[in-house]
C-alpha cells in the first residue's frame, strides 16, 4: 500500500472512535461484562 496522508475528516472520525472505544472499555470493566464469541454451538455451554 502507498503511504498517504489522512484527510482531516478521517482524523476526526478516528479520534471519535478512540473515545468511544475507551468509554466502552470502562463500562465493560465497571459492570464486569464479558462477551464470548463462539464458533461452534457445542462450545456455548462450556462457559457459564
Amino acid at each position: 500500500m502507498k503511504n498517504s496522508l489522512m484527510t482531516m475528516n478521517d482524523k476526526i472520525l478516528l479520534r471519535k472512535r478512540s473515545i468511544i472505544e475507551i468509554i466502552n472499555d470502562k463500562l465493560k470493566n465497571i459492570y464486569q461484562i464479558e462477551r464470548y464469541r463462539h464458533r461452534n454451538l457445542n462450545n456455548i455451554f462450556e462457559y457459564p
